[in-house]
């Protein structure tokens, strides 16, 4: 996060979200990216999650932050532990996505719960300016969703600051189907080497 953080007061104004930064020419310049699949390796940079037709999509080597490309750190990471219940409307699903986002997009623009919450499918999965850290699919455990137990799942993350757990509950085994509910936790801090346990609430 480091090598965007003075990028942020530029676009920050009387406590608004940054405004985005892809005016004329504002991610034109030599090394700029306009989303994760002109980083790294370029297209083949911006990976589908195989199986998962509601997972994000997700990097390869490199992320697109306001503009900049940034490469995540090989071998580095912790897991982020999901604990939540799912509600009654979720009975009888298969399975759970996961996904961890950054909080600055190609745009420059910030990513909150409530824009993740809020979004359409268009914007949540195959969105290259949507800077993903990870994504994927877990079973949910028993094979069957009971809205009267507890669950706990994980996922790989790399290190940096404020990062976000998007979480969906899919009626179909591997992320597909219909997504019965959603939660989504903000403001984690992962560093390496340390699991970190996190509260979400699914609605």
């Amino acid at each position: 996060m480091r090598r965007v953080a003075w990028l942020l007061p530029l676009f920050l104004a009387c406590g608004e979200d940054p405004l985005p930064v892809d005016m004329p020419g504002m991610c034109e310049a030599a090394g700029a990216c306009q989303g994760m699949d002109s980083c790294g390796a370029g297209p083949s940079n911006f990976k589908e999650v195989v199986f998962c037709t509601n997972c994000p999509y997700k990097p390869d080597t490199h992320v697109c932050e306001a503009c900049a490309c940034r490469q995540l750190p090989a071998g580095e990471g912790a897991n982020l532990v999901a604990a939540m219940a799912v509600p009654a409307k979720a009975t009888g699903a298969k399975s759970f996505t996961l996904t961890s986002v950054y909080p600055v997009m190609a745009d420059g623009t910030r990513v909150t719960c409530a824009r993740l919450m809020g979004a359409d499918r268009a914007f949540l999965v195959a969105n290259p300016a949507l800077a993903v850290g990870n994504s994927n699919h877990v079973a949910v455990p028993g094979g069957s969703a009971d809205p009267t137990l507890a669950y706990m799942v994980r996922l790989y993350d790399y290190p940096g600051q404020d990062h976000l757990l998007f979480v969906q509950v899919a009626s179909d085994t591997q992320g597909k189907g219909t997504i019965l509910a959603k939660g989504c936790a903000e403001g984690l801090d992962v560093v390496n080497g340390v699991d970190q346990n996190v509260a979400v609430t699914l609605e």
